[in-house]
């Protein structure tokens, strides 16, 4: 018989958490604690963040697969922001789960870099496109 830890060579075995036995990706601990301080809830059970994160997880796999399809239908091989969208927009039971989302793209977005940046900064690019193009 083995002690907790202990394989039977007496070897000590790695510590497995709440994900890895469960067999998830993402952290249940860290669902665990937002589900208590942001519900107000002064007890949750034991298996309630996991099957909370197995769920958010099973969501966050199925945008993954539509949204891998949809930049493979556009001949790309990495996933934009805008195949998520256009991901979710087509696919009809994602789209009634995050009804409430809002989507912007960075079509719809105004640069941020004339407001940020100050005029040294933008003399200095200046000369140095203009070194490059010489």
């Amino acid at each position: 018989m083995s002690k907790s830890g202990v394989s039977e060579n007496g070897v000590s075995k790695p510590a497995r958490g709440k994900a890895g036995k469960a067999g998830l990706i993402l952290n249940p601990s860290r669902v665990d604690k937002r589900l208590r301080v942001q519900s107000g809830v002064k007890r949750v059970g034991g298996v309630t963040s996991i099957f909370v994160t197995a769920g958010v997880e099973h969501v966050l796999i199925e945008i993954l697969k539509a949204s891998v399809a949809e930049a493979e239908a556009n001949k790309k091989k990495g996933i934009a922001a805008e195949h998520v969208v256009a991901a979710v927009r087509s696919h009809s039971d994602l789209w009634r789960a995050l009804d409430g989302m809002v989507f912007t793209s960075q079509d719809e977005l105004p640069k941020a870099t004339p407001y940020v940046t100050s005029t040294f900064d933008k003399e200095r690019a200046k000369k140095r496109k203009e070194v490059a193009a010489a």
